[in-house]
């Protein structure tokens, strides 16, 4: 039942995504910091100058799970819980290559790819 696993459902989300955000997070340069990864600061979880499979995956799961909470009116706000993965999802958006070749095409209007996302 989603309406009776859609809390828990997101709790493990936002616990998912923490981990995310962690690794998306610059490197301390404070002595004996924990570092959360290695220097650099790429938006892409391979620290690349451009969005790689990976990326775009990631920006799919925060892009669905945007729907999800917005059709189920959740209180989840990427963007303020998680700005780092909020950062990568608007370069996304905002890549030429991807904007001409997905998110200008007739692909970018498919539904979920999911026979479970049914939410929408």
């Amino acid at each position: 039942n989603l309406d009776a696993n859609k809390t828990n459902h997101m709790n493990n989300v936002r616990r998912n995504f923490a981990k995310l955000e962690a690794w998306l997070a610059p490197a301390s340069s404070e002595p004996g910091a924990k570092r959360k990864r290695d220097e650099g600061s790429s938006l892409y979880l391979l620290k690349t100058s451009t969005p790689t499979p990976a990326d775009f995956h990631l920006f799919e799961m925060i892009d669905q799970h945007m729907t999800f909470a917005s059709s189920h009116k959740n209180d989840f706000d990427v963007t303020t819980e998680f700005p780092n993965l909020g950062r990568l999802h608007e370069a996304i958006k905002r890549d030429p290559k991807l904007k001409a070749a997905y998110f200008d095409s007739d692909a970018a209007s498919y539904p979920i790819n999911n026979p479970q996302a049914n939410f929408f």
